[in-house]
């Protein structure tokens, strides 16, 4: 069982990441771990205000990357799966080059 937001354990010991939005659940993806699934569910809430796991990070994603956070609101809003993910991957691995940390 996860502890994070969005986030929860799958029997090959990955972690899923998940936003519901409008009753519709949108499958981020799969992650070694739950910190970093953490991080991209982050990376997909924050932009359509729904709760975080960590505000101060999630505020700063927005903040640098306000054209790629507003892509992945309207993807969200077309309930465009696929580049739901690979928008999220995309913005996950700036925030990871920057900071060198998923937190």
């Amino acid at each position: 069982k996860s502890q994070s937001v969005g986030v929860s354990s799958r029997q090959d010991g990955k972690f899923k990441a998940v936003v519901v939005f409008h009753g519709q659940s949108m499958f981020i993806g799969a992650f070694p771990s739950e910190v970093e699934a953490s991080l991209h569910y982050d990376v997909v809430a924050a932009p359509l205000g729904k709760r975080v796991n960590d505000d101060v990070r999630a505020k700063a994603i927005v903040s640098r990357w306000p054209n790629e956070s507003h892509a992945i609101a309207e993807a969200v809003h077309a309930v465009d799966h696929a580049a739901v993910r690979q928008l999220a991957r995309h913005v996950a691995s700036l925030h990871l080059a920057e900071t060198g940390t998923p937190a």
